[in-house]
């Protein structure tokens, strides 16, 4: 169990998306070195309940907390600093995929040891406090996950002529995500603990795949032709429908066999009032309503997404949605809306499409050799491949091989909506666990055998195991180990801006003001 002193947005998105089991300490409550695993120092402390957070972790606890509140609750000397991105693919306890994505003043600790900034300055420090230990992050960390402003990034790739880029979230939420995991795993570890959350996928998978295709502006006979290669291979695509320019052959996608309708737009942009959002939603969700289609997903055009169309989209009942302007390649999660977190699931996805990979001058095969490295990278760190595309793009040899690979590799396959579906169950669950005589003990309220558990142990070990009452961790299989990041990539030269960038950005808002 972690002990939060204060349940803040941010950290209560992130401890949910990882799946583990957290709640607000009392103020006058004692803090038990057996209560609670960790502690996360969410807001500053005062006389008494100080004191007693400070003899928990120097009677050998652990405790997690940003740079601005360790001043004050620990002494430590910081400094304020402005992080473009963080970056750490070659260290041991924190190490990326990707840049870490920020753009904001952060105050760090002044003798932090790892994870750099662009400068190549050490921004995380792991301290010792008496007995126990101490990770100290950037201050405004988890704050970051509230941020929904949207840049244009460009994305490793090995292929084509330079980067493909994307307009997407500015913070990268999922290496955010990353680096808190990866700092509460080794907390759990300093009490010789093992870290236990809640797995990303059903049944135990090692990975999951799913297609998203956005049907703005496509002709007839391109959505057919999709739809035939997604059947050839099994393949449950979720399909967001325009409905403006389809009107007329809308039924199509009613008669889709084994595939989810998903609503996109009427007009092919986001507004920036709750009203006129509704407007549109509704008139497209009545061309769909027509044709006897009630979907469940949303997906926004050009990938945007704020609270104000957060608000349009609760209100219409949507269950959930999917924007890489809030965040992409990351785990599912529900964002906060200003005054509460919105009911509606956002479901990320990998925002690269072939025609950002054609703009940057990737041919056929090289589009097909990034999307097969894509699947190994996803396959190997154990994060969900979901990729999209629009028919009018065409290159549907592509996806033909695409989808042999992920039969191939054996990547499990859901739509959009079943992920979402699940996940939701997913945090549902009630759980907590503790030791007793060497066995892990789960109070547990989860009935469901595709819900399982990952444990990873302080000597290294990772197993996983369905949620059961108790259960020697010595009968765990260890089918399931965590391999180190092998893509090396240059983050200066990924995160410099670039004059094709320029001109995209420019293309995207003369669209936009055509639409």
């Amino acid at each position: 169990m972690i002990g939060l002193t204060e349940d803040l947005p941010g950290w209560r998105l992130v401890l949910e998306q990882v799946g583990v089991p957290f709640r607000v300490i009392a103020t006058d409550e004692a803090v038990g070195m057996d209560a609670f695993a960790v502690l996360a120092v969410t807001s500053p402390v005062k006389g008494e309940r100080r004191r007693r957070i400070l003899d928990y972790v120097r009677a050998g606890g652990s405790v997690f907390v940003e740079a601005d509140i360790a001043e004050q609750l620990l002494g430590v000397k910081v400094r304020r600093i402005y992080i473009k991105y963080l970056s750490s693919y070659d260290d041991k306890m924190f190490s990326f995929l990707s840049p870490c994505d920020l753009d904001q003043w952060c105050t760090v600790a002044s003798g932090a040891e790892y994870v750099s900034d662009q400068r190549g300055r050490k921004t995380v420090a792991v301290l010792s406090v008496g007995k126990g230990t101490a990770v100290v992050l950037p201050s405004g960390l988890t704050a970051a996950l509230m941020d929904f402003k949207i840049r244009r990034r460009n994305f490793p790739s090995s292929y084509g002529k330079r980067f493909p880029s994307e307009r997407v979230s500015r913070v990268s939420k999922g290496a955010v995500r990353y680096l808190i995991e990866r700092a509460l795993m080794h907390l759990y570890w300093c009490r010789g603990l093992p870290f236990v959350h809640l797995w990303y996928f059903p049944d135990g998978g090692k990975s999951l795949f799913s297609f998203r295709v956005d049907t703005d502006f496509s002709r007839r006979e391109d959505v057919e032709t999709l739809y035939r290669v997604c059947r050839k291979h099994g393949i449950r695509a979720t399909w967001f429908v325009e409905t403006k320019t389809q009107a007329e052959w809308i039924p199509l996608y009613r008669g889709m066999e084994n595939q989810e309708i998903g609503y996109h737009c009427y007009r092919h942009r986001v507004f920036s009032d709750v009203r006129s959002n509704q407007e549109d939603i509704r008139r497209g969700l009545a061309v769909l309503k027509k044709a006897g289609m009630v979907p469940a997903g949303y997906a926004a055009p050009y990938g945007e997404w704020h609270p104000v169309l957060g608000r349009a989209i609760q209100a219409e009942g949507f269950t959930y949605s999917s924007e890489f302007g809030v965040a992409y390649d990351t785990f599912p999660f529900f964002p906060h809306l200003g005054e509460s977190f919105s009911t509606v699931l956002q479901v990320p996805i990998h925002p690269v499409s072939v025609g950002r990979l054609g703009r940057t001058a990737h041919n056929e095969e090289e589009m097909v050799a990034y999307y097969r490295h894509l699947v190994a990278q996803r396959m190997a760190v154990h994060k969900p491949l979901c990729v999209y595309h629009h028919p009018s793009h065409g290159r549907f040899a592509v996806f033909d091989r695409l989808f042999q690979e992920i039969r191939e590799q054996r990547v499990s396959c859901m739509s959009l909506g079943e992920y979402a579906d699940w996940w939701r169950r997913r945090s549902r669950i009630a759980w907590d666990a503790r030791i007793e005589k060497g066995q892990l003990v789960f109070d547990s309220f989860c009935k469901d055998s595709s819900f399982w558990l990952r444990a990873c142990l302080p000597e290294g070990e990772v197993l996983l195991n369905p949620i059961t009452r108790k259960v020697d961790l010595r009968s765990w299989e260890s089918d399931l180990l965590e391999i180190s990041n092998k893509y090396v990539y240059n983050p200066e030269l990924l995160r410099k801006h670039s004059w094709h960038m320029l001109m995209d950005d420019a293309l995207h808002h003369y669209r936009k003001r055509r639409q």
